[in-house]
């Protein structure tokens, strides 16, 4: 019974710190998350981390990813927009020489 609320207490420790975490790496540059996911990844791989280091460098890497990606598209985006302006720029403009 004690071992069962031992990790429930653990599950919810590690949530919060997964939170507080999470909100940290939102808060990163594209480029800045791209480095300290290469450090994570640089650590995982010298293989001299426990078992239990080894899943938290885990779990930073996942929510590392997750920033890129979402910064990645973010970026999709703006580019998108700005291709779909321009080309209707085009559009219209040449629309306008026919017309004259």
């Amino acid at each position: 019974m004690n071992l069962e609320k031992d990790l429930n207490d653990k599950k919810l420790n590690d949530k919060k710190l997964n939170n507080n975490q999470k909100k940290q790496f939102e808060n990163y540059t594209f480029e800045q998350a791209s480095k300290k996911l290469d450090e994570v990844i640089s650590k995982l791989e010298e293989g001299n981390l426990g078992l239990e280091d080894s899943l938290d460098l885990y779990e930073q890497g996942a929510l590392l990813i997750g920033v890129c990606n979402k910064k990645l598209e973010k970026a999709t985006g703006v580019i998108t927009v700005i291709k779909d302006n321009i080309e209707s720029s085009f559009k219209s403009n040449s629309n306008n020489e026919k017309m004259e």
